[in-house]
């Protein structure tokens, strides 16, 4: 190599340290070298310089003067052409800019080239070339050009780049840009998996994402995600089917999402931490939450959707809109004192508004049996919705209905009873006329005129209901103590059977059926079915609508301790039933009927079964464990397995030790264990808590007409058959009994009479005991 040679190769050097370094007094010296010792006046070099001099103080104008220049001295030179394509593209000429980049080659793919590329400086600009083509592209409505584009920018940046870590900050933002776009197109081709598996590559590389860029890419994986992939279709990053890809995750504890939403959840989690780092705005915040409320929601992690809706307001505290929002999470993970609060609130801004004023009466009335304020907010939203709105009128006449009907169920006096009843009926007859199509309408008049014996208007309606939504359980089971009213078990316990294929695990069904098979003698069939509800105990299905304000505390995100599991931190419907789930297998071993044997070892499975499981129950959950436990009492007792039902009674007073009906089937047991001393002393303990006991005061009664107390007995019955309970025939058939004995064989008649008219009208389950609810 010759002494001169050496010396351009020396200077062409310096130049390009000092151009990368835009060290312009050190160029002007060095490019005066550089024409003197190639003997030239002017080179593309120094227009390349001085375009470059003028970019970087943004004075576009004189930069493609300069270009010009260079362009007619060489006008194959790659590096000058795509310094023009960039210069329009910032005078937005975009027509001039893509004539330019029509021009540009890939050196990577394109023989031809005549361009050496040796540095970063030259790579970068071409690099932001590629990426200012593919959004022409995109700006003509190219995609299949755009995506080839930046498909060139990833080719050059990882065929040169050696070490992803050595790219330089001005280059890397275009590279990132690519990344994502070629993700966004292939996702506006349909081509989502490839679009996932795109922004996941470049989620996985080693030169580091802006902050910027690295929550676009998040939040762009956590919407394809979200709103692009069926689980049914999820690929996950790793097949942990695989035992290889297992070993590799148990031994590195790093979590792998099992389905696309714990993956958009892990997405977004990191997006919500690096988003304070980059420029972004509030809203994108905003934006971001929104997204992982509806993650959240598709996990059913209510408690995780408060708590970023409590965020959400630090950020924008007068948002009305999100205000709303949190009412509604509250209300779905069950906290509706709190909710009702915010709705309240909310009202008092928009005072008019239909949809909070019902779901503020559907609060009172379902969960916190505030009927009154309930009925108050269902009227209010009666003048405000357009009578023409008929189907809002009768959600309205519907809630004030099922409350006057819920009010009727807690009064102790019979004629406050029917008052409340009659105005139940006139409501729930108002929207029904404006409904007919409303399912809920026909069921709620079926439960009102079940509630006053009119059985035949009861089958009626509720098959109204089933003609118009088969798929409700509750209109099923009503429909099966309503044919049980009638005697008709073999219909009721089909119409049950039917029902509970549908639902196998609704528990007021099974019930049902339990019961039904003991009027058929099926005592033994009775036991396997309450078994079966047992296996329900520690689940969500104990309960329609249940309030879990009462629980002091709830476990919040508690994670399995034996490794990482899953991203969804804490599910409050799994809350009260932490670390049971191992109890099922005792359970599973009671599967036939000779488990049920009279010694209180089946019993005790169950109690060990269920043991624990009530540690952060409401008070709506306890009364149904105790109902339950009481009805298996019941079938024990029918059985005369004495010492089961007597460990029944003790696991419902461990429950409850201050319930009329525990003491009262109790006293029950004893009676019929001839322990009569100590039954009457659990009867009175019963009507001490609940003067209307109606079947403690029959009991009572029976025990006076054996003991000829027969003035003390009629008056326990009438007191019952005035105030409490005039529709009880076992009360009126025990009246008989003890006017028959006083004589008075006329009124006595007429007590058996009214005693076979209502037997023929009375269900195997009281209807004041099924849930009445707005759905």
């Amino acid at each position: 190599m010759s002494m001169r040679n050496k010396k351009q190769i020396s200077l062409e050097i310096e130049i390009e340290k000092a151009r990368f370094e835009k060290d312009w007094a050190s160029l002007a010296n060095l490019l005066k070298k550089y024409a003197k010792l190639n003997n030239i006046s002017e080179s593309p070099l120094e227009c390349l310089v001085q375009a470059e001099r003028f970019i970087s103080e943004d004075d576009y104008s004189n930069a493609l003067i300069a270009l010009n220049k260079a362009y007619s001295l060489d006008p194959n030179n790659q590096e000058v052409i795509a310094y023009l394509a960039v210069v329009e593209y910032k005078r937005n000429d975009l027509a001039l800019a893509m004539k330019h980049l029509s021009k540009l080659n890939n050196p990577f793919t394109n023989i031809n080239s005549n361009d050496v590329l040796l540095n970063n400086r030259k790579v970068g600009l071409l690099i932001q070339a590629f990426n200012i083509k593919g959004k022409c592209y995109e700006n003509q409505g190219d995609p299949q050009s755009a995506l080839t584009s930046y498909q060139n920018v990833t080719d050059i940046a990882f065929r040169y780049f050696k070490n992803l870590r050595l790219i330089d900050s001005n280059t890397k933002p275009f590279i990132e840009d690519s990344l994502l776009r070629v993700a966004m197109i292939q996702k506006y081709f349909g081509n989502t998996q490839i679009a996932i598996k795109q922004i996941r590559s470049s989620l996985s590389l080693q030169m580091g994402l802006t902050s910027n860029s690295f929550v676009k890419s998040l939040w762009t994986l956590s919407q394809l995600l979200l709103r692009n992939v069926p689980s049914a279709s999820f690929i996950p990053m790793m097949d942990i089917s695989d035992p290889n890809n297992a070993a590799v995750q148990s031994k590195q504890q790093f979590y792998i999402p099992h389905d696309e939403v714990e993956e958009a959840i892990l997405a977004l989690q990191n997006a919500e931490v690096v988003l304070p780092n980059t420029n972004m705005d509030i809203g994108h915040q905003s934006l971001l939450y929104e997204d992982l409320c509806l993650a959240y929601s598709r996990k059913q992690q209510f408690y995780n959707i408060v708590e970023i809706y409590e965020k959400s307001l630090v950020v924008k505290f007068n948002d009305h809109h999100k205000w709303i929002q949190l009412a509604l999470a509250l209300y779905s993970c069950g906290k509706y004192k709190r909710s009702l609060f915010i709705i309240e609130e909310c009202l008092s801004y928009e005072p008019k508004s239909t949809t909070l004023l019902l779901l503020a009466s559907k609060i009172c009335i379902n969960h916190l049996s505030q009927m009154t304020k309930g009925i108050a907010f269902a009227k209010e939203a009666i003048q405000c919705i357009d009578q023409e709105d008929s189907t809002l009128l009768s959600t309205a006449y519907l809630s004030i209905g099922v409350a006057y009907c819920k009010k009727a169920i807690e009064c102790k006096s019979y004629n406050e009873k029917q008052t409340n009843q009659e105005l139940s009926l006139f409501n729930l007859k108002k929207a029904y006329i404006l409904d007919p199509y409303d399912y809920r309408a026909s069921y709620q008049l079926a439960l009102i005129y079940s509630d006053i014996r009119d059985t035949p208007l009861g089958l009626k309606y509720i098959h109204e209901s089933l003609g118009l939504n088969s798929d409700e359980p509750s209109s099923w089971n009503l429909l099966s103590i309503l044919l049980s009213s009638n005697k008709n078990y073999e219909l009721a316990y089909r119409a049950c059977k039917h029902a509970l294929s549908q639902s196998p695990t609704n528990v007021e069904l099974l019930l049902t059926k339990a019961k039904i098979e003991m009027a058929l003698d099926d005592g033994s069939q009775s036991l396997i079915t309450y078994k079966t509800v047992f296996t329900f105990l520690s689940n969500d299905t104990l309960t329609s609508c249940r309030d879990n304000d009462d629980t002091e505390s709830l476990p919040r995100n508690s994670r399995n301790q034996s490794g990482p599991s899953s991203v969804v931190s804490f599910d409050i419907r799994s809350a009260t039933t932490a670390d049971k789930s191992h109890k099922s297998s005792t359970l599973q071993s009671l599967s036939e009927t000779d488990t049920f044997e009279d010694s209180p070892q089946s019993t005790k499975d169950l109690l060990r079964a269920t043991s624990g499981s009530t540690s952060y129950a409401s008070n709506t959950e306890i009364a149904r464990r105790v109902h339950l436990w009481l009805s298996l009492c019941e079938a024990f007792t029918q059985q005369r397995m004495f010492k089961d039902a007597a460990l029944c009674l003790a696991q419902a007073e461990s429950l409850d030790n201050n319930n009329a009906d525990i003491f009262y089937h109790q006293g029950y047991l004893l009676e019929i264990q001839d322990y009569r001393d100590k039954a009457i002393s659990h009867y009175h303990r019963a009507l001490t808590i609940d003067a209307s006991h109606t079947a403690t005061s029959i009991r009572l009664a029976g025990y006076y007409l054996r003991e000829n107390d027969l003035l003390l007995a009629e008056n326990n019955l009438t007191t019952i058959l005035r105030s409490a309970d005039p529709t009880s025939h076992q009360a009126w058939f025990q009246l008989g009994l003890v006017l028959k004995s006083k004589g008075e064989i006329e009124r006595s008649s007429d007590c058996f009479k009214r005693a076979i008219e209502l037997d023929k009208t009375a269900p195997l389950i009281p209807y004041n005991t099924i849930p009445r609810y707005i759905n």
